[in-house]
């Protein structure tokens, strides 16, 4: 087992992934660059600022998120993540960005603290049979009008807060989405159109998307 450290990372390698398969660069604006040179899997990546992935696949690993209290901390995703989880274990709010990658059999947990979180899939990224657990406050997660569904989604909208999921597209295409945890005062936006709890009530249904009200 051997270690890579740099400001804002520090990444976990087991026993007989090779140190040149990662490597690790802080940019002039403070954030990490964490290249993936060859495929890689059951790593342990602990970051306490903004760090962006790029490169080859990442599979089975886990992202500890130390989010900052005063600014939100950015997780910035240009690889494919296959059975891989982000998690946020700091005490301020959490920034994630799939972008044109896979996030297959993935989880993003922003943790069960009162704060204002924003998940974004966007530039063409695909979606599979994932998870996102948003917990308490204010949350939004969004999908470009490119992204594409594989498989059943779900999002948790947690207990509390007013949360925002928007679908820049008109109708999911393919694949589900299920939305649980959806109270009073949450929204979900389909292209245009906007529905609330009251809605659903009322009997509205999406295609493709079941939403389970709180």
């Amino acid at each position: 087992m051997s270690t890579l450290v740099s400001d804002n990372v520090l990444v976990t390698l087991p026993d007989g992934v090779d140190e040149d398969s990662v490597e690790i660069v802080t940019g002039s604006d403070g954030t990490d660059q964490v290249a993936i040179i060859a495929p890689v899997a059951e790593l342990d990546f602990d970051l306490t600022g903004d760090t962006d992935f790029s490169g080859s696949a990442i599979t089975k690993s886990e992202v500890s998120v130390k989010a900052d209290q005063i600014v939100p901390t950015k997780v910035s995703v240009d690889s494919n993540f296959k059975s891989t989880t982000i998690t946020n274990d700091g005490r301020g709010s959490l920034e994630v960005s799939i972008n044109k990658s896979s996030f297959k059999k993935s989880t993003i947990d922003a943790g069960n603290k009162k704060r204002d979180d924003l998940i974004t899939f966007k530039g063409g990224a695909t979606v599979t049979k994932s998870n996102v657990a948003l917990g308490k406050g204010n949350d939004t997660i969004t999908f470009s009008k490119a992204t594409k569904f594989k498989g059943k989604t779900t999002v948790d909208l947690g207990k509390g807060g007013k949360d925002s999921i928007v679908l820049k597209s008109k109708s999911l295409k393919k694949g589900k989405l299920v939305i649980t945890n959806f109270t009073k005062k949450d929204t979900i936006t389909v292209g245009k159109e906007t529905f609330t709890f009251k809605d659903f009530k009322n009997g509205a249904e999406i295609p493709g998307i079941k939403v389970n009200l709180a």
